[in-house]
């Protein structure tokens, strides 16, 4: 179940790609605006490697786009410059440290991630429209849901949390709007369903965790976070007591 991010993907570009991973049964995802994720699927079937068709090969419908392989597995590189990582979550990438392990799409066209087990289960099928109104292409594709996105953001945040790094400085500020835009009943839902899921229930339980640690006291390491991405000192101490309120809602709806 790769996710793939392409940065600043002009329409035409974008929906190549879409294309592209039709092909081989690639869905991509949204986590943000800044990025297109996407997971490996077989419509109506769970997502693993081992759903991923055998044919084309990953690396060969990329290619037939002009899309070019980077240095490390599972980078590629649009004939527009737009950069793709095509990742598998931990649970399901198989053996290494690296490269995921794809069978007969071998081990560089995906690199392994913690994290995004969520979007196996926690997922939406949305119809994207190019934003240039002449162009008429459409594309189908699963869209993980908000509490696959906030398992994901807080993986990455408990990663590095102490080394006030402005990348994730970001995801807390991603995981403050999650928490603002979806109602908290939503989001406890759909927690509880993907943390009853064998393949995402310990990453989840960790996700968790990071929470209550980082971001359920107004001191908390994350709240810091957040407020240093913000970027607005006036507004500090309002998002300070917000993100403590938003996060013990969510972790008392959940029963934790």
């Amino acid at each position: 179940m790769p996710k793939a991010s392409a940065k600043a993907a002009n329409s035409s570009s974008g929906f190549t790609l879409l294309e592209s991973f039709e092909r081989v049964h690639v869905t991509p995802w949204g986590a943000g605006q800044r990025f297109l994720h996407a997971l490996l699927q077989r419509r109506g079937h769970p997502s693993t490697p081992g759903d991923l068709a055998d044919s084309p090969l990953l690396g060969d419908a990329l290619a037939a786009s002009g899309v070019t392989p980077r240095v490390h597995p599972g980078g590629w590189l649009s004939p527009d410059g737009i950069y793709v990582d095509i990742m598998v979550p931990e649970a399901l990438a198989g053996p290494g440290t690296r490269g995921a392990r794809l069978g007969p799409h071998g081990k560089r066209a995906a690199r392994r991630a913690k994290g995004l087990e969520g979007a196996l289960i926690d997922r939406q099928r949305h119809t994207i429209a190019s934003f240039d109104p002449s162009d008429q292409r459409t594309q189908e594709i699963w869209v993980a849901g908000p509490a696959a996105l906030v398992v994901a953001k807080l993986i990455k945040i408990g990663e590095r949390f102490d080394a006030q790094d402005r990348v994730r400085d970001k995801d807390a500020l991603d995981l403050f709007r999650l928490l603002q835009a979806v109602p908290t009943d939503q989001l406890a839902a759909g927690l509880v369903l993907v943390s009853d899921d064998p393949t995402a229930r310990d990453v989840t339980a960790e996700a968790l965790a990071v929470l209550i640690e980082l971001f359920t006291t107004a001191d908390g390491t994350g709240i810091e976070m957040t407020i240093r991405a913000a970027g607005t000192p006036a507004a500090s101490e309002t998002i300070r007591a917000s993100m403590v309120i938003l996060a013990t809602d969510l972790i008392d709806a959940m029963g934790v």
